[in-house]
């Protein structure tokens, strides 16, 4: 599910690179990257140091595409939520039955050559 953004038209620059730099829908991560595949380290990740220098540098059309689209892709991401279950009685031993579910000759590396367990957890 990429989708490739139409470059045809102007590549922000300046101020409204700035603007777009800044807002929420771009993160400092993004940010940092694309200025260390430009060879540009910053100390600090904030976005009050490294968006300077990112509008100082110009992006490159693949640069702002990149950008663009891992923002897009993050966005679009599905967020997951921990819910947390309360048990229905305390005094009910519920790890024994989930040991039991899997067999204790169970081996996950037996048909890989070179891999030996020396103990099982």
């Amino acid at each position: 599910m990429e989708n490739k953004l139409d470059l045809k038209g102007l590549i922000p620059s300046g101020n409204e690179l700035r603007v777009l730099l800044n807002s929420k829908h771009i993160s400092e991560g993004e940010i940092n990257n694309t200025l260390k595949n430009k060879g540009v380290f910053c100390g600090d990740g904030d976005k009050t140091f490294s968006v300077p220098l990112l509008v100082a540098t110009l992006l490159t059309p693949n640069e702002y595409s990149n950008i663009i689209d891992k923002s897009i892709a993050r966005n679009l991401k599905p967020k997951s939520k921990i819910s947390k279950l309360e048990l229905s009685n305390e005094g009910i031993n519920w790890k024994e039955p989930l040991k039991n579910l899997f067999s204790s000759d169970f081996d996950i590396f037996r048909d890989i050559p070179n891999i030996e367990i020396n103990t099982k957890p």
